[in-house]
């Protein structure tokens, strides 16, 4: 049985406003896969709020810190999320705190659980980093990620006239994407999609949970299709500059 990659952004996760886990939001995800319990989901959970609040309180008590710092608190703040998740579920899911070896893939995938839950777990990359990263573990065609509105053609709160891009190729996106920086903010940064690129993978952006069900059936979503690379385990990027060496050497 094929596993689905959810990708959870943390914004929906982590309620800003007082500080604390969006309950709402977290039953949202546990009634869809327990209502689903035929179907094999990897979630993947961002950090949100409390990774940004945590990353601004340390750059402040020190402003030399470094990145692998900042990513180790963005690491810790999305276990706090994972824990939370872990435990509204119950039965039926695993946990796990490191890159799933092969048996443990093999062992879910033909195994009682339905869901497993792998945040991030190493330092360097984001967690849409990591949901690809999960997607071509499980040997799966592509990542459904939640939290992002889609792409649009310009941003939709400074412009009512923006449009959605329903569909765009992953060519057309390196085409507009900015150079990585740590922590950035981009529906799916410069690494992620080059990985994603790499292994020919597709990428869904939706914005809530209403259109989960629709996305994984391949069925019309209100969202961003990416697709189109250039197949699965080629190592090579075809632009040259330097954030491109810089994406292969860190792959």
């Amino acid at each position: 049985m094929k596993a689905t990659i959810l990708k959870v952004g943390g914004s929906l996760l982590w309620d800003p406003r007082k500080n604390v886990p969006n309950l709402k939001n977290m039953k949202a995800v546990i009634d869809f896969v327990n209502s689903h319990k035929e179907m094999k989901f990897v979630i993947v959970p961002g950090g949100g709020y409390i990774n940004n609040v945590c990353n601004e309180v340390a750059k402040q008590l020190n402003p030399g810190v470094n990145d692998d710092d900042l990513d180790w608190i963005g690491i810790r703040s999305i276990m706090i999320i994972a824990e939370t998740l872990a435990a509204g579920l119950g039965k039926h899911h695993q946990l796990l705190d490191h890159e799933p070896t092969d048996q443990e893939v093999v062992n879910f995938l033909r195994g009682d659980e339905n869901v497993v839950i792998c945040p991030a777990d190493k330092p360097g990359g984001s967690s849409n980093w990591h949901s690809v990263k999960c997607a071509i573990r499980f040997n799966t065609e592509g990542v459904i990620n939640v939290g992002v509105r889609g792409l649009y053609t310009s941003d939709p709160d400074k412009n009512e006239k923006a449009q959605l891009i329903k569909k765009i190729s992953w060519d057309e996106l390196s085409a507009i994407i900015p150079d990585r920086k740590p922590r950035m903010n981009f529906p799916f940064d410069p690494e992620a999609s080059a990985l994603a690129r790499k292994s020919g993978l597709w990428v869904k952006l939706l914005e809530g949970f209403q259109d989960i069900e629709n996305a994984i059936k391949g069925n019309d979503f209100h969202g961003t299709l990416i697709s189109g690379g250039r197949g699965r385990r080629i190592l090579a990027i075809p632009r040259k500059r330097k954030s491109d060496d810089e994406l292969i050497w860190k792959i």
